[in-house]
């Protein structure tokens, strides 16, 4: 027991000695280093860098980002996968999603060759993935849904999924609805009854071209 005792006193000793170089090599007198150990008695030293949590909604948004980078439509499969069909309305906040709408736009731009012909962009519209697109409603035989407008988070077969610059989401169905899409410097009108398919199922069907556009 002594000799043990000997040797853990001796590698005590030899620990406090050698963090007692590692702090007089940073201090250069014996009062600056007593000062140190001082201010040092009973302080938590951070070694790491601590990793930032990441929110389930920003990470959400990251997905989101990638998927749509790929430039192609999200299948149900996909979204799912995402997390997008069971989305906690509470995470939903609009300035993580604009990032995912300036992403959009350049998808849409490619989309349609820097095209500005109204046909060209209305009929490119009908065809493109609308997750990360900012729309408004036109006319609907709701007249508290006229003038909602947000960035698309969330597309079914009969809605629309905003969240509003408030950070509020909205439902807005799609039939009997008429919304505006902001692309390529234009205000491009869609009817909802033309966009009453899944968007993995709508890149797949021939439309006729119906709808205006304003250059904004």
């Amino acid at each position: 027991m002594e000799l043990d005792a000997g040797i853990m006193e001796s590698a005590g000793s030899g620990a406090t000695t050698t963090m007692q170089g590692l702090v007089a090599s940073i201090v250069e007198t014996d009062g600056a280093l007593r000062s140190a150990q001082t201010k040092l008695e009973g302080k938590r030293v951070m070694l790491e860098n601590p990793v930032r949590e990441v929110s389930a909604g920003e990470q959400r948004r990251r997905q989101v980002k990638s998927a749509l980078s790929n430039r192609s439509i999200l299948s149900n499969r996909q979204m799912r996968k995402l997390g997008m069909l069971d989305v906690d309305r509470k995470e939903i906040k609009y300035d993580l999603f604009v990032p995912i709408h300036q992403l959009w736009l350049q998808y849409f731009q490619q989309t349609t060759a820097d095209s500005t012909a109204a046909s060209v962009l209305q009929s490119k519209l009908m065809k493109a993935d609308l997750h990360g697109a900012i729309i408004v409603v036109i006319r609907s035989r709701c007249p508290s849904l006229i003038g909602q407008r947000g960035i698309v988070y969330r597309e079914t077969q009969y809605t629309f999924q905003i969240v509003t610059s408030t950070n509020a989401t909205k439902v807005l169905p799609k039939q009997h609805s008429v919304f505006g899409v902001v692309a390529q410097g234009c205000l491009l009108e869609i009817f909802g009854n033309n966009f009453l398919y899944r968007p993995s199922e709508r890149s797949a069907r021939k439309y006729k071209a119906h709808g205006k556009s304003l250059r904004l």
